[in-house]
């Protein structure tokens, strides 16, 4: 990586080594990038998941169906994502679009809890540190189209994004991605006033000047929109930000920065030998399979008992014998839904991606 002033251009090494890391993890890198179709960036971001500890991506377009794809990215990496597209229709009218997804890297398993936010646009982890727990959230705030409806759905998600932070347990807070408020919109005043309000510090605009992150098709129109924000104690931590300019497949250039403050890794054992070649498809079961998938379900878990000694536990208790039980209990419960969902729920084939065959310009996207 080459450094001009404060723009980085990103070649054939990496920001960092993550192969030079042991369990006693001091800083994170993490980056948000608005890929603009996972598909079309798939080299890239694996390319940063040999680079970074989480990957923050936006607009990933993908199907409810396809957020496995995730997954196979990098054998290095876990993920999960939310998708904003509604499938509840046979017919997808124009191209996938939306959705929020987090990659990191599986010796932070340990470390990481997933946060559901109930918001397409948003989804979170939480981060146990020497600090104390931390909310990484991840946004992609809506575009301005000049009207009423956009200006409400962006104050509404960023009261959203608050409340997640006050609803979980975490002591700081930190969200990245692409917050769509250029310098001087109308967005960008609603954006200052969340910071303003909430004691949050906009850490790229205090550690960069005169860089972009995003550019048009045509390469004449260039925007800062893409943000990493935090609680003020956090400011400190916050080193080595920058803006990546060489990726191609999106409009969107990658924001990155290091956070040192040590992560209190439980070790968390992941077979990195297995690689799952199939997964169900949800998409595919119907009404009398989804039913038929209760039944089984329901055969299993009867014939699955509840330990004794769990029963006339007051839930308070702090007997280890107590704790493993409950884990070989809580193990035969998603060994039952496991074994119900492969009997039952068609099959498909992680990498057989669903695909979209053009029947029109302006019309619809059938689902083959």
């Amino acid at each position: 990586m080459e450094i001009h002033g404060q723009k980085a251009y990103w070649y054939d090494d990496t920001v960092r080594n993550v192969n030079k890391m042991d369990n006693a993890i001091d800083r994170l890198w993490f980056c948000t990038f608005n890929c603009r179709s996972v598909k079309n960036s798939l080299l890239d971001i694996r390319k940063l998941c040999e680079s970074f500890d989480i990957v923050l991506l936006q607009e990933h377009w993908l199907l409810p169906c396809e957020l496995g794809i995730l997954n196979d990215i990098s054998c290095d990496c876990l993920a999960f994502g939310v998708s904003a597209v509604n499938i509840s229709d046979d017919i997808l009218k124009g191209r996938p679009y939306g959705g929020t997804a987090i990659l990191y890297r599986k010796a932070l398993a340990g470390s990481i809890t997933v946060v559901d936010c109930h918001e397409p646009r948003m989804c979170a982890i939480k981060v146990t540190t020497d600090k104390g727990p931390i909310l990484l959230t991840n946004v992609y705030m809506p575009s301005d189209t000049s009207d009423d409806y956009t200006y409400a759905e962006y104050v509404d998600m960023c009261t959203k994004i608050v409340t997640v932070f006050t609803d979980s347990d975490a002591v700081a807070f930190v969200a990245a991605g692409d917050f769509n408020c250029r310098s001087g919109s109308r967005f960008s005043k609603i954006f200052n006033q969340f910071l303003v309000q909430n004691d949050l510090v906009c850490i790229d605009i205090d550690h960069l000047d005169s860089v972009f992150t995003y550019v048009s098709d045509d390469g004449q129109r260039t925007s800062w929109i893409d943000h990493i924000i935090c609680s003020r104690s956090l400011t400190a931590n916050f080193h080595d930000v920058k803006v990546l300019y060489d990726a191609v497949c999106s409009d969107h250039r990658l924001l990155c920065a290091s956070f040192i403050c040590p992560v209190l890794c439980n070790p968390v054992y992941v077979n990195n030998d297995v690689r799952h070649s199939k997964l169900p498809n949800w998409c595919k079961a119907t009404t009398d399979t989804t039913v038929c998938y209760k039944d089984v379900l329901n055969n299993y878990l009867t014939n699955t008992d509840i330990p004794k000694d769990l029963l006339s536990c007051n839930g308070a208790c702090s007997m280890s014998g107590h704790h493993n039980l409950l884990d070989v209990y809580y193990n035969k419960i998603i060994s039952c839904m496991s074994c119900a969902t492969e009997n039952v729920i068609p099959l498909q084939s992680v990498h057989n991606q669903c695909f979209f065959v053009t029947v029109r310009a302006g019309m619809a996207y059938r689902k083959i």
